[in-house]
């Protein structure tokens, strides 16, 4: 769950925003950058240099019903 490709974060962040609006105006004040905090990118050497990757330290401090919708989005 941890690599995933470019179009997948963007669909991720894209169906966060639209789904859970509120929860970045009260509860998640603490995500600074909005959801696309919970990604960085790995710089690699292989083909495709900019990699993201869910940060799990801030993938675990989410309610449960949401890290439940991004796995199901990631498997």
């Amino acid at each position: 769950m941890n690599n995933i490709d470019n179009e997948l974060l963007k669909s991720i962040v894209s169906r966060l925003n639209n789904r859970y609006p509120d929860y970045l105006l009260k509860d998640g004040k603490w995500l600074i950058g909005g959801y696309e905090s919970l990604f960085k990118i790995d710089y690699q050497e292989k083909d495709d240099p900019y990699l993201p990757k869910i940060k799990m330290e801030v993938f675990m401090m989410l309610p449960k019903e949401m890290r439940e919708e991004i796995i199901s989005m990631v498997t």
